[in-house]
């Protein structure tokens, strides 16, 4: 018998690399569909300060519900403070300009102040 072992025969250091990555793959696609959903449309102001949390800022507690899974306290608590720290998900988005810029891409707005923006840089 020639390789009675069918596990020996893949289990080349290649081989054995390939598997690592796939399991590694799996393990984060799995921790990613359980992570704590924590502003999912973006944290509006990661620097704002949460008022009565020692100093925790709206970035800080992002970082720290990514670490958490979805079903414990710890997530449930911190969604609480979505209100505050996550920038909404707009439904109905509001079009400057819906038909393109009819006055050109380089006609300026406001050409007058040292903030000016062309038509171009605003749609």
């Amino acid at each position: 018998m020639a390789n009675d072992n069918p596990i020996k025969s893949i289990s080349t250091p290649m081989t054995m690399k390939l598997l690592r990555i796939t399991a590694a793959i799996a393990i984060l696609s799995a921790r990613t569909d359980a992570q704590c959903d924590f502003c999912s449309n973006g944290v509006s102001n990661p620097d704002f300060a949460i008022p009565d949390s020692g100093g925790q800022t709206c970035g800080s507690i992002a970082e720290f519900a990514s670490s958490l899974e979805k079903e414990t306290e710890d997530c449930v608590n911190i969604l609480g403070l979505e209100f505050v720290c996550c920038s909404p998900e707009v439904t109905n988005p509001c079009s400057v300009c819906p038909d393109g810029a009819t006055a050109g891409d380089d006609f300026t707005l406001d050409s007058d102040s040292e903030d000016s923006v062309t038509c171009g840089q605003m749609i």
